[in-house]
């Protein structure tokens, strides 16, 4: 199981190794508009993300997977209306190749290791986003699982 704040090697993508050179291409799926667009803005100031689409809701979400199969998608677990692991899983068949990136307010160690355990390749507190959501991005994109820096025990 990771430890939080590390990073453990869970598989990549085949399709994409140290020697690719184009840019990390990035599904948003969160619900506010605010923190969307703070999101993108944290994102695309780095010259290798390229942040493609966004969705504000489930559907949204697919439709946009199927249309950009991006290396990742960072998930607002908002986005759905059941469980978490469910959620995820939902996504996961549609999307094999995209990594997951779980960012929430939810600060839950628990929840955190559910969400990896599903798949997921990273989780990251929106309070925590402006210093670790482009590392986790860049790590889930080369098939390295980390987790938050900082969580709760609940």
């Amino acid at each position: 199981m990771p430890v939080p704040g590390h990073l453990h090697e869970v598989g990549g993508d085949p399709f994409r190794d140290a020697t690719d050179v184009g840019p990390i291409r990035v599904i948003l799926a969160e619900p506010h508009a605010g923190l969307r667009r703070n999101l993108r803005l944290l994102l695309e100031r780095e010259p290798d993300l390229n942040v493609v689409a966004e969705a504000t809701d489930f559907e949204g979400t697919v439709r946009e997977l199927l249309a950009h199969r991006p290396e990742v998608l960072v998930l607002d677990l908002g986005i759905g209306d059941g469980s978490i692991a469910e959620l995820i899983l939902r996504l996961r068949d549609r999307s094999l190749r995209t990594a997951i990136v779980i960012i929430t307010m939810h600060d839950s160690r628990m929840l955190a290791d559910q969400t990896l355990r599903v798949g997921a390749a990273g989780f990251v507190l929106t309070d925590q986003s402006d210093v670790e959501l482009v590392d986790a991005v860049r790590g889930a994109a080369r098939g390295v699982e980390c987790g938050s820096s900082r969580l709760g025990d609940q």
